[in-house]
């Protein structure tokens, strides 16, 4: 049972959303964004009410600065910024929404980038890890990865920082 919202999942949903609404996939990303700290990290899940609370088991509730999700949201960013830069009708307004949405977004998404590549980078150029998988795990033949959205995806099973992600 998941009763609350994450941000892995999110990129994904939009990319559908923003087909059968566009303004509404642009508010549901909005909202994401606002919820970004001065650093630049975006919590992976949003556990809103106490009901919600109440239903997620403590040890799936990693909400730690140090970690991150891979950053799917960027996906229908990225597609709603190649539907704005094609030449369209002057004064078409999904197209016009979108270049504004894109410019006030900016600003978090430039924050958002810097974050993930001082805090989450590899040890290879270019590259990205998702730290909080727990290396002294004595239950777990493969430790959890709660901060990849392939948090169940087979890894090894001895965590360390020389790891690879495919996500």
């Amino acid at each position: 049972f998941f009763p609350r919202g994450f941000l892995w999942d999110e990129g994904f949903h939009q990319l559908l959303v923003a087909r059968w609404d566009p303004q509404l996939s642009r508010d549901i990303i909005a909202h994401w964004l606002d919820l970004m700290n001065r650093n630049g990290w975006i919590a992976r899940e949003q556990i809103l009410g106490t009901e919600a609370a109440s239903r997620v088991p403590e040890e799936f509730v990693v909400q730690d600065p140090r970690y991150a999700n891979p950053p799917s949201l960027v996906l229908p960013i990225a597609h709603m910024a190649a539907l704005a830069a094609q030449d369209v009708r002057e004064g078409d307004e999904s197209t016009e929404a979108a270049r504004a949405f894109l410019a006030r977004a900016w600003p978090r998404l430039v924050a958002w980038a810097t974050w993930f590549n001082t805090t989450q980078a590899g040890t290879e150029p270019l590259s990205y890890r998702w730290h909080g998988r727990n290396a002294s795990a004595h239950t777990e033949l493969n430790p959890k990865t709660l901060t990849s959205g392939l948090d169940d995806y087979p890894r090894a099973s001895h965590p360390t920082a020389e790891e690879r992600h495919l996500e």
